[in-house]
């Protein structure tokens, strides 16, 4: 039953405005959260809630087993009843490299600022103004204790993840229990990239957390539905141990504070209709009004029972609204009667009066003066204009094309007339109830494009949380974007468009939603990384120093948008600029000659529009180096055509400003007999490392390969899982090919084919060393072995050493983090991943590789540095990245992977503080 609401999903967000608005201009490019949700759910599909459920529980039983997030010094005994391919895993460490940082951010104009990854909720400490959680869509729960701390370019608040012992770092929503503030209730599941069921519950903070809680319930006449993303938990101000969550199945009600199985659905509805559900608010006493898709309920018993307010709006409203926000006045919390409730609402056939186009758009603020039962618009949509318009916010649609995705509604605490809105671009306020709006925020202010917003702050776009707080007695406005954390002690008091915004607060929060990562594999020595992430760009940590990098864990962004493929040429001291780098956004690629400083359009010879955009279907375009081209200068692409199908192009660079994509395509041998002049749409592709011109690539259930000087392709029988993510070459044999499957079901998810596609053989091994059955996004073959296989899945990367039979998760420090990505070098000795939540990671056991991120000496995960602490401190001192008991836990100061003196005396100074 739960399937239907996708549908409705996806049938919403189909009527958003075309692509059209994503282009890249002068200005920069966008993101484009549309095309992205449904591209992915195309070539993956949806999962089932049961599915999310069995992969959730997998996740628990690996947590425990390799003892991830557990004790550092308990993982020996965690590892030492395991198989020898076990214990080989625990030899080496995982490096997280980052991004903590940016020297600079490129995207039509340059900016000083910093970013970190998705931000879904934000909660403040109600007394101690210095405790912040910062719940992220991929990256888990980041705790500070300074929030306070002064801000510099390279020092920021000290965060650290509190959720990586949970089985899933995708988060949808938390709240704190005002009588008890150190008493948390977690909900998993981010709304839009990873479903995950469940919530759980902490009473110390976050320093542990109960078992998971699945919501599930039954509207009368309807089958069972199961949450698969909290997106909102309240708790009752009034300390009545009522807490409520709003999902995508609906609302569930605990009497509890939230703790072990009370949780209850509530059937809203008085015909009984399943709803999905976004934000849930406190109005005072007993009294609630909780924001479905087009429904607004209220209840004045505790939420016990309901009745539909939805008629309270404008009569001009009901039948258009979609997604809401509500959000009530704290301050009429003790006459709830007469209280001031906001509701921020969106509507699928907004008409553009720039274009004419009809989609997605804000349709209004709804305002009420009588605790939530009766509404009247605020004209806040494309009708009117803020105070101070600029190019990117010219009227009060704040929500634009993405109102289904981007929407933060909050009131100030002391002031029911001071109300912010967060949308795709902007942040507008009002100080008078909603009457006038000014602008505060801007995606790319003070652009050549753009210049009324010269003086307007910068807060990156795609607005998806925001909390006020007066703890400590003066205001703190947090808010939560694609970008990371903002903050403004002045968002209120300041002149229109003239607020300031911290960025800083990024820097530590290692959250970046990583789709792909690229190295030079020639030379395992070189300290360039590249990978693209989602909304922020294509990053970039550099090997040289100055302008490019100044730092290890320094990402800069090189170009903006959403970043997705990357590939990397070989150096030759021959080239004229610098190492050739191709990246891609969405429906276009680009080219850099001098690595990285600059880029040009990299489209000639591909079937691009008048625009110079390649059709729908290319949101995730792929770029593959083919390293076992002498020169290194060789790259690939597939583009999957308007019409359907897909076709395959190459790219050999002579430096030339003339360089065009070939169509190498030709002829597709088909396996049941016959050709075929084109591929079916495609999910990725790959060149082997060690015969250049073998190229592969998949489709929904099918590999593809063409051998080195062949003119054709041969299509393989169908895999036994479909939703093929990765292909991977056998560099001793041509005729082997290992695929993996992204599919949710159970069972293997990697396979292998030794007669070129012709038959497959699951290798997911059995037992106790079986590769968990999730997920796969990529597998790769060591470039020297055979038989050593890796594979990233959706909680991180195993390794298997027998060719598939046994399985063991490799290298330890690595939290349960989807890894969608590697680069591994061609000598075997180092190996990159890009991840989906916590950045990039690199494992190589050099000592002269660049320090990774800094460890807080917490090994315990207590929150607290303690003598277990200088115990465990004193087990590991004089190691290296080299040695196996190594972890980064210990490696507080220094440039290099190492546990020292000077760790030791700063683990001391910290000793009865935080981490």
């Amino acid at each position: 039953m739960q399937l239907r609401y996708w549908f409705i999903l996806a049938a919403l967000i189909a009527a958003a405005p075309s692509r059209a608005e994503t282009d890249d201009d002068e200005r920069g490019e966008r993101d484009d959260a549309r095309a992205r949700l449904l591209e992915r759910r195309q070539r993956f599909g949806t999962r089932t809630p049961e599915q999310s459920l069995r992969i959730l529980g997998v996740a628990h039983k690996e947590a425990q087993r390799w003892g991830i997030g557990a004790s550092q010094q308990a993982r020996p005994a965690a590892l030492s009843g395991l198989s020898g391919a076990a214990q080989r895993a625990s030899g080496t460490a995982w490096i997280n490299l980052g991004p903590t940082n940016a020297a600079f951010e490129k995207n039509g104009i340059t900016m000083t600022k910093v970013d970190s990854g998705r931000v879904n909720r934000i909660v403040a400490h109600p007394t101690d103004p210095n405790i912040v959680y910062v719940v992220t869509s991929g990256g888990g729960v980041w705790k500070t204790f300074d929030a306070l701390t002064d801000l510099s370019y390279t020092t920021g608040p000290h965060w650290t993840p509190v959720t990586d012992s949970l089985g899933t770092l995708s988060m949808g929503s938390m709240a704190l229990d005002p009588s008890n503030p150190d008493t948390l209730v977690l909900g998993l599941g981010d709304a839009f990239d990873v479903q995950i069921p469940g919530l759980v519950h902490s009473s110390d903070g976050g320093a542990t957390w109960s078992d998971s809680i699945a919501l599930k319930g039954t509207y009368p006449g309807y089958g069972e539905f199961t949450a698969t993303s909290v997106r909102d938990v309240q708790f009752d101000q009034a300390s009545t141990g009522v807490v409520l969550a709003a999902t995508d199945a609906g609302l569930f009600r605990s009497q509890q504070a939230g703790i072990g199985a009370d949780w209850k659905l509530v059937d809203l509805s008085a015909d009984h209709a399943p709803q999905e559900c976004w934000s849930a608010t406190w109005i005072g006493s007993q009294t609630w009004l909780v924001a479905c898709e087009a429904a607004l309920f209220r209840s004045t018993d505790g939420g016990a029972s309901w009745v539909s307010v939805k008629g309270g709006l404008p009569s001009s409203a009901q039948p258009r609204v979609h997604r809401m926000t509500a959000v009530a006045a704290r301050s009429d919390s003790a006459n709830p009667q007469a209280a001031r409730v906001y509701v921020l609402a969106a509507a699928a056939d907004v008409i553009d009066p720039s274009t004419g186009a009809q989609g997605w758009g804000t349709l209004d603020v709804f305002r009420s003066d009588d605790g939530g039962r009766t509404f009247h618009g605020l004209g806040v949509n494309n009708s009117r204009a803020p105070t101070n318009p600029n190019a990117d916010q010219t009227d009060l649609d704040v929500l634009h094309g993405q109102a289904w995705y981007n929407q933060m509604l909050e009131v100030d605490p002391r002031d029911r007339d001071w109300l912010l809105i967060g949308g795709n671009l902007s942040l507008l306020r009002s100080r008078d109830g909603g009457t006038t709006w000014d602008v505060m925020t801007n995606w790319l202010p003070g652009g050549v494009q753009n210049p009324q917003s010269r003086n307007v702050a910068y807060a990156h776009a795609d607005w998806h949380a925001g909390t006020a707080s007066y703890a400590g007695g003066t205001l703190s406005f947090y808010g939560g974007t694609d970008g990371g954390v903002f903050r403004s002690r002045d968002v209120f008091a300041a002149a229109a468009g003239s607020a300031s915004f911290d960025d800083g607060l990024n820097r530590g929060i290692v959250t970046h939603l990583a789709y792909s990562v690229g190295t030079d594999e020639n030379d395992s020595t070189n300290a360039l990384v590249l990978g693209g992430l989602q909304d922020n760009g294509t990053r970039m940590r550099a090997p040289q120093s100055g302008s490019i990098t100044q730092g290890p864990t320094v990402f800069n962004q090189v170009w903006g948008g959403d970043g997705v493929g990357v590939a990397v040429g070989r150096f030759h001291a021959t080239d004229a600029g610098g190492t050739l780098l191709v990246v891609t956004n969405p429906y276009s690629l680009q080219r850099s000659q001098d690595s990285g400083q600059s880029f040009a359009k990299m489209t000639s010879g591909l079937p691009v529009d008048a625009d110079g955009n390649l059709p729908g279907g290319n949101f995730f375009m792929k770029a593959v180096s083919d390293f076992a081209d002498a020169k290194n200068h060789t790259f690939l692409t597939v583009v999957n055509l308007a019409g359907g199908g897909a076709r395959i192009y190459r790219w050999v660079d002579t430096g030339s400003a003339n360089n065009s994509w070939a169509d190498i395509t030709a002829t597709i041998t088909l396996r049941a007999g016959g050709t075929a002049p084109t591929f079916a749409a495609l999910n990725n592709l790959a060149a082997d490392p060690r015969h250049s011109g073998q190229y592969g690539a998949v489709s929904y259930n099918k590999a593809y390969v063409k051998a080195p000087g062949a003119a054709t392709w041969t299509e393989s029988a169908a895999t036994p899982l479909g939703s093929l993510s990765s292909i991977a070459f056998d560099p001793a044999a041509l005729g082997t090919i290992w695929v993996a499957s992204a599919d949710g079901g159970a069972g293997a998810h990697v396979f292998v084919s030794v007669d070129g596609g012709a038959t497959w053989q699951a290798r997911g091994g059995t037992g106790q060393t079986a590769l968990p059955a999730l997920p796969a996004n990529v597998v790769k073959v060591d470039p020297n072995d055979s038989k050593t296989i890796y594979v990233g899945t959706e909680i991180g990367l195993y390794r298997s050493i027998d060719a598939g039979a046994t399985w063991a998760r490799h290298g330890t420090g690595m939290p349960l983090v989807s890894v969608t990505d590697l680069s591994i070098a061609l000598d075997s000795t180092a190996i990159r991943a890009a991840t989906f939540g916590r950045g990039f990671w690199e494992l190589y056991p050099s000592f002269a590789a660049p320090v990774g991120v800094p460890g807080n000496g917490d090994f315990d995960h207590n929150q607290q540095i303690d003598g277990f602490d200088l115990v465990a401190m004193s087990a590991v001192l004089g190691l290296t990245v080299a040695d196996p008991a190594y972890t980064a836990t210990g490696n507080l100061v220094g440039t290099a992977n190492a546990i020292d003196g000077a760790d030791l005396q700063a683990l001391i100074a910290k000793l009865g503080g935080r981490p």
